[in-house]
């Protein structure tokens, strides 16, 4: 039997089935509807939903809201590139407007040669929806989960690497690490291997005129992509509550009552969480309302959306 269905009803509640992902669930006067399995229900507003979708206009809510954003530019045609350019300047960051999963994003852009290459390998993104340029922002990534306008975890996001040895290839070491992931996704379904077969890190190795028969010195570390997503192979440390400012969470609790979502992811780049952020220094980059939760924590959020809406 289905363990979300079971926790509905170890609760008391009627649950219907609109159909396999789109549940409604009842108890007393209570009724709401809830997207199977994420944390997305019909109370959500859709304007913030809108908000997050669209980085464009998460980026603008932001600003507008005065709350640690990036400078960016939104480029439709790639003749307007250069221009967009010479106000973003390098190092720079590329994404497309409304993909998740880190689909199209390139960070740490360095040159207009990297950027050319980035933006051919993804010109489906481009051309179809326009662009996103941004000033890229140095510092450790972080998501931070907000359920109920209330912190419930911080995890440091890296992206995928390997350290070298001095022994193994640098396909070995992938190959290592791949091992390593797939001990983590019989806990964690969301968590991906390393495609090999990647333009990025295929381009990356080419930049540092390595192969992937290249052995690197003991320590040595090499980054394959730029982004830390889990779905391309990324890291995440869990960072303690203690260890985070509290004007960081303060700001993130804010952030979620605005938008009044009942689960908000925030991605947070910052050069040290236990200081208070900066802006001008330290980034959101971008917002989630169905951020990936799981385990013990998937049930005590549904625990704090029944509670949430039997007072509503």
């Amino acid at each position: 039997m289905n363990p979300i269905y079971e926790h509905f009803k170890s609760k008391n509640c009627e649950v219907n089935f609109i159909d396999k992902n789109i549940w409604e669930i009842s108890k007393g006067n209570s009724k709401f509807l809830i997207y199977v399995p994420y944390l997305v229900c019909d109370q959500d507003p859709s304007l913030s939903k809108e908000i997050t979708e669209f980085k464009s206009r998460t980026n603008a809510y932001l600003k507008r809201n005065n709350y640690p954003h990036t400078e960016q530019l939104f480029v439709s045609r790639i003749e307007d590139l250069d221009n967009a350019l010479d106000k973003i300047g390098y190092p720079c960051a590329i994404k497309p407007n409304n993909e998740n999963n880190g689909n199209g994003v390139y960070c740490n852009i360095k040159s207009k040669h990297q950027l050319m290459f980035h933006i051919h390998q993804q010109s489906a993104y481009f051309y179809q929806d326009g662009l996103i340029l941004e000033k890229h922002v140095r510092g450790d990534d972080y998501r931070i989960t907000v359920i109920n306008n209330e912190f419930l975890f911080a995890v440091q996001r890296k992206p995928p690497l390997i350290v070298g040895d001095g022994k193994k290839t640098i396909i070995e070491l992938i190959d290592d690490k791949n091992e390593e992931i797939e001990k983590l996704k019989n806990k964690f379904s969301f968590y991906n291997n390393i495609i090999v077969n990647d333009s990025e890190i295929n381009y990356n190795l080419s930049l540092n005129n390595l192969t992937f028969d290249s052995v690197l010195d003991v320590d040595q570390t090499f980054i394959l992509k730029s982004i830390s997503n889990l779905s391309v192979g990324g890291e995440r440390i869990f960072v303690p509550r203690e260890k985070i400012h509290e004007s960081v969470i303060d700001m993130c609790e804010s952030l979620s009552k605005d938008l009044n979502l009942f689960s908000l992811g925030i991605d947070y780049i910052t050069e040290d969480i236990s200081k208070e952020p900066e802006l001008g220094k330290d980034s959101i980059i971008e917002l989630n309302y169905n951020p990936q939760v799981s385990g013990e924590y998937y049930f005590k959020c549904l625990d704090m959306m029944l509670e949430k809406y039997e007072c509503n």
